[in-house]
């Protein structure tokens, strides 16, 4: 999705003005929910946050599945943690599988 799309997404959910790099929709029973990127905003990102648009990417997708299972950054403590919790995962859970 491009900026122009999750910017107008972005208002009508969340009452901002402005593009964001993954909007997460809860879910019900089974469904877990929906992630919306907008790797426009992820590669921008990832040059100031990351040491590449894949890490930058893969953390924003975590921190959006932290969302739909229940975390809210609302709050900086919340968002410490999410911070952390998504750092924890990516070092501990998936990093180990991308060493070739």
């Amino acid at each position: 999705m491009g900026d122009i799309k999750i910017k107008a997404l972005n208002k009508t959910y969340r009452g901002k003005n402005s593009v964001t790099d993954i909007l997460a929709f809860p879910g019900e029973d089974n469904f877990l929910g929906e992630l919306i990127i907008d790797l426009a905003q992820i590669r921008r990102q990832a040059k100031r946050f990351s040491p590449s648009f894949q890490d930058e990417l893969i953390f924003i997708l975590v921190h959006g599945l932290l969302h739909l299972v229940g975390y809210d950054d609302k709050s900086i403590k919340g968002k410490k943690k999410m911070i952390d919790l998504g750092k924890t995962f990516i070092n501990e859970k998936l990093k180990p599988s991308f060493k070739k």
